[in-house]
């Protein structure tokens, strides 16, 4: 019987701390976090995106990024960027630091709600990280 009650409270402690650490992580996961400079775009049409390492681990990611509009099925992927050849080169961002890139959106891009997707890796496991923005017309 004491066996069962030590498995039981081992269990209910592991719950919690997993519960702890998953709440204590910025989106993204795994301490990584996407933040954009401008999340409204009117006359200007570009921003910011920033990847933040806010872990304990190196961060891995390339150049490329997707851009997706929003519509009542769901995210579209725009057709804008379907044709870019990406730099095939890898960045390595360490914990504390940060990694920058300037994105320019059509002038003739529609209204809506986008989202900036970007993956990353962590010890060689992909991430996708989403930062949501809006284009005004």
């Amino acid at each position: 019987m004491n066996t069962w009650v030590l498995v039981f409270a081992v269990a209910l402690v592991a719950g919690f701390v997993a519960v702890f650490l998953f709440n204590a992580m910025p989106s993204g996961g795994q301490g990584a976090e996407l933040v954009l400079n401008r999340r409204h775009l009117n006359s200007i049409h570009s921003f910011v995106y920033t990847v933040f390492n806010k872990g304990t681990k190196p961060i891995s990611l390339g150049e490329a990024y997707d851009i997706q509009y929003r519509t009542d099925g769901g995210w579209v992927s725009v057709a804008w960027l379907k044709e870019v050849v990406w730099p095939a080169v890898l960045y390595t961002v360490q914990p504390g630091e940060s990694f920058s890139r300037e994105v320019q959106i059509p002038e003739d891009a529609p209204s809506g709600s986008y989202r900036l997707v970007k993956k990353i890796y962590i010890d060689d496991v992909e991430r996708v990280l989403t930062a949501e923005f809006e284009v005004a017309g």
